[in-house]
């Protein structure tokens, strides 16, 4: 069964989903997935590349953006360049489901308490739910304050 899970975060701004990102990520490199990074265009996913490689002072999230050759268990992807590599977990940091989200293991949704980003993921959850996913919720506002 598809399985999509939402991670909702106290907060409304860019930084906290981005550091939520990181400890994502680094939950899931501890295990033998793969995952792809579904950014908004180019320019989001290379700021987001820089940032992985930075993610903490001791440590770093290897990853590779799609038009890279080297490997890398993270990849970034965007619509233009949009060719994953592997079908295990997708994070969609857009506000749209990308067309072949099916054919992935996982998908991750991150949801912020921005209004625009609040409306966008309802209307997402919505066709997960109609598209016959497995919803798993993860609040994660008591843990974050």
């Amino acid at each position: 069964m598809k399985k999509a899970d939402f991670y909702i975060l106290a907060g409304a701004d860019e930084e906290s989903r981005q550091q939520f990102l990181g400890k994502l990520l680094s939950r899931i490199m501890r295990t033998e997935l793969q995952v792809y990074l579904y950014c908004a265009d180019q320019f989001s996913a290379q700021k987001l590349s820089e940032r992985l490689w930075e993610f903490q002072a001791t440590s770093f999230l290897a990853n590779r953006l799609i038009n890279e050759s080297h490997s890398a268990r993270i990849c970034l992807g965007w619509p233009e360049q949009h060719q994953p590599p592997h079908r295990q977990v997708i994070i969609n940091l857009t506000d749209q489901i990308p067309d072949d989200a099916a054919q992935f293991e996982r998908i991750a949704e991150i949801v912020t308490q921005q209004p625009d980003s609040l409306v966008a993921s309802r209307e997402r959850y919505k066709r997960y739910r109609t598209e016959g996913y497995e919803i798993q919720h993860n609040d994660m506002r008591p843990k974050q304050q």
